[in-house]
């Protein structure tokens, strides 16, 4: 998907997004208390996203552990395929 701005289309990016630049006329402590408040967001999204991507670890972790438990599972059950080749590794 292609944004327009003055200079001609860009691509958008999924690691950032392209926003109209408005100015807002304010005062010197307003402008200060938006650079503080926009601060804390960006704080607060970096936070998130960490929080996410640990949430992803442990859900892939958790995914190869019952992968690996079913593979056990499975190599008990039938030791052998069709053609009469091991499945079973004498790890478990």
């Amino acid at each position: 998907m292609s944004l327009p701005n003055f200079a001609g289309n860009v691509e958008q990016s999924d690691s950032f997004a392209l926003v109209p630049l408005v100015l807002i006329p304010m005062n010197i402590d307003d402008f200060k208390q938006f650079l503080s408040e926009f601060g804390q967001l960006v704080l607060i999204s970096s936070q998130e996203f960490k929080e996410l991507k640990e949430q992803i670890k442990h859900l892939e972790m958790l995914i190869r552990t019952k992968d690996e438990k079913i593979q056990e599972l499975e190599c008990l059950q039938n030791h052998y395929f069709n053609d009469g080749d091991a499945i079973c590794n004498s790890e478990f």
